[in-house]
């Protein structure tokens, strides 16, 4: 079976980051070493990156180890329930 790949005609993204991956450190290692996340970003670190919005619990869950700020744990706690309320699966952020 064949996979076509379609050029990208829009990118909505969210007004607020949800979180910095230069500054939240511990949280984006996480993300980015867990076997389920998806990293297409660039050596620049442009792009985008997927994960299951159960990974994104645990991180909240987890949010002290992770020093994830009252900022960022916002707008986390947000996206993990726009994530549930369409089905619970996976998230994407677009990152530059």
């Amino acid at each position: 079976m064949s996979v076509r790949a379609y050029r990208v005609k829009k990118i909505e993204y969210e007004k607020n980051p949800s979180f910095n991956l230069w500054e939240d450190t511990e949280l984006a290692d996480f993300f980015l070493d867990h076997a389920d996340c998806w990293d297409g970003r660039n050596v620049d670190g442009i792009g985008m990156i997927e994960l299951p919005a159960r990974v994104l619990a645990e991180a909240i869950k987890r949010r002290k180890e992770f020093k994830i700020d009252e900022y960022a744990l916002k707008y986390l706690k947000a996206d993990y329930k726009w994530a549930k309320e369409k089905g619970g699966g996976f998230i994407s952020y677009t990152c530059f």
